[in-house]
């Protein structure tokens, strides 16, 4: 009887240490999966964006601008929650995680200021006098955009 549950044991471990290992697989293949899908639906959403900032040089107002503005940080937060939950198990995917998380954040800090430099603009002061700011914006949204490709490239999805 006592080999018998000897046995059962040694046979219920070594299931559970293989279920350890493809789930660590498993986890890293969902955070690809999670990646691909939120990035399908932000993609669109940041070219809004861009056009509407293109746009906003010659606009009469900047209410385009703005629903861009905020379609974006939304789509950014959704991705966000889509992501911190996942657990991943190899170097290269939490690093992944963590420089696509820094990227979500840097774009969202970019696009609060963003919505705060279309508030002064809303406000009355001129568009040329915002320029620098908007200028030194660009560059912020740039560096989170190049983050965000380091990422993609470490989960191999580039």
């Amino acid at each position: 009887m006592l080999k018998a549950s000897w046995k059962l044991s040694l046979v219920i471990c070594l299931i559970v240490s293989l279920a350890g290992a493809s789930s660590a697989q498993a986890s890293d293949a969902g955070l690809r999966k999670i990646v691909k899908r939120h990035e399908a639906r932000v993609v669109p959403l940041a070219k809004k964006f861009s056009q509407a900032d293109k746009a906003l040089a010659t606009a009469p107002d900047t209410s385009a601008a703005s629903a861009a503005d905020q379609a974006l940080r939304a789509g950014l937060g959704r991705f966000k929650l889509a992501l911190v939950p996942i657990k991943t198990q190899t170097p290269n995917a939490k690093l992944a995680k963590k420089v696509l998380l820094k990227a979500i954040r840097e774009f969202d800090l970019g696009l609060v200021q963003y919505q705060l430099l279309l508030d002064k603009v809303n406000g009355g002061e001129s568009k040329a006098s915002l320029q620098q700011s908007f200028v030194t914006l660009n560059m912020r949204i740039a560096a989170a955009a190049k983050n965000e490709q380091k990422g993609l490239k470490l989960l191999g999805l580039t």
